[in-house]
């Protein structure tokens, strides 16, 4: 009798051991993540982040962008190590307090990036800013309500690493509703704005494009990643309860600053920032590629909609006025530079004669870009 009891306990053991191992091996896998993101993304943040001027978004970046590796390195060290009683009641309050950091980064940066899509819609900004509150306000009431309930797991000995919580309420799961109700809303928005270039099938448009491509994989990898953690707080035996906590922490801190550095990134640097158009008549779709006003050459894309580059220091205000005119045609190849000023245009035969107005706007002595689409699609003078 006093032998199956032993041979239970140690099953019992041995199997917590492996999950416990399973949430540290999840922990550190979660730090590599991050880091590695850092190192492959490093020449594009100094490129585009550290050289620009400061502004909010560039200070939400640097936030979002270091709070994360400094919370998750925390994490691995404690998963690492055999704390104190004291210390594991005390980082699993950091830990809490982490995540929300986190996801309250992140969502600044889907806000600000929204906001302008939005052509700087005040109300918008204001129902965002009211939404994300609410959001981490019921993260952070339920965070600290199932914190009052969690105990710290007492070790068997010295070789069990980690701190480990039990007692976790029943409803704690419930604790990822809000912000996944929130990204789904992000996404609606985000979906409901470049839905008419969809429709049209203009979806080659850089900044709808990357709009539409970063916001569907920030929702799909963050929905995977909330939803994951809800379901093993859930389900899941005491030791793997921390297995997705620090991915919630790095899925947020590596996809908000991917999409600051891919709206940057556009143009490729601050000085050669591009801008293409083409006639809506034309059957080829032959298009003049402009910079910095002058044409350079040609180039196919999609009719009547203007396709740009947006750099982090350099904006061009771009507006298209289509104007109907009877032109002999051109010469083929590449038209003479015959108008480098701010105001250009383009002619080709029996087309329509397309009108573009480029208003440097300059805030350090270079021009930052805002250009004005079809589509009711405008982003205005927001530095991103």
């Amino acid at each position: 009798m006093a032998t199956s009891a032993l041979e239970a306990d140690a099953l019992a053991l041995g199997d917590l051991w492996k999950d416990t191992s399973a949430s540290i091996y999840c922990e550190i896998a979660s730090l590599t993540f991050v880091l590695f993101d850092h190192v492959v993304t490093i020449d594009q943040e100094v490129e585009r982040i550290w050289k620009s001027p400061w502004s909010l978004p560039k200070v939400l970046f640097l936030f979002n962008r270091y709070t994360g590796p400094i919370s998750l390195l925390v994490n691995t060290t404690i998963f690492t190590n055999s704390p104190a009683y004291s210390v594991c009641q005390k980082w699993i309050h950091f830990e809490g307090a982490a995540g929300i950091i986190a996801k309250a980064a992140a969502e600044m940066i889907m806000i600000f990036r929204l906001y302008a899509l939005y052509r700087g819609s005040k109300i918008m900004l204001v129902l965002l800013v009211l939404g994300s509150i609410c959001n981490l306000t019921t993260m952070s009431v339920l965070m600290q309500l199932g914190l009052e309930r969690i105990t710290i797991y007492e070790r068997p000995g010295s070789w069990y690493k980690g701190c480990h919580p039990v007692g976790l309420p029943n409803w704690f799961w419930g604790y990822y509703i809000s912000p996944l109700i929130f990204e789904t809303i992000l996404l609606l928005l985000t979906l409901y704005k470049t839905v008419g270039h969809i429709r049209s099938k203009v979806t080659h448009t850089p900044v709808i494009q990357l709009f539409v491509r970063d916001g569907v994989a920030y929702f799909a990898i963050m929905f995977c990643t909330l939803l994951s953690n809800a379901l093993i707080w859930l389900l899941a035996p005491p030791g793997l309860l921390e297995a997705g906590i620090g991915f919630a922490i790095a899925v947020p801190t590596v996809m908000a600053s991917r999409i600051l550095l891919n709206l940057r990134g556009l143009s490729g640097t601050p000085e050669s920032s591009e801008l293409t158009a083409a006639t809506r008549e034309d059957p080829h779709y032959q298009g003049i590629q402009y910079q910095h006003g002058a044409p350079i050459g040609r180039a196919r894309v999609l009719p009547t909609l203007t396709q740009w580059t947006v750099s982090g220091e350099e904006t061009i205000i771009a507006r298209m006025q289509e104007i109907r005119s009877e032109k002999h045609p051109s010469h083929e190849g590449t038209l003479p530079p015959k108008d480098i000023s701010s105001h250009s245009s383009i002619e080709k035969g029996k087309g329509r004669e397309m009108d573009i107005e480029m208003s440097p706007v300059s805030s350090a002595g270079k021009s930052p870009i805002t250009p004005t689409l079809p589509h009711d699609t405008h982003f205005g003078r927001y530095d991103f």
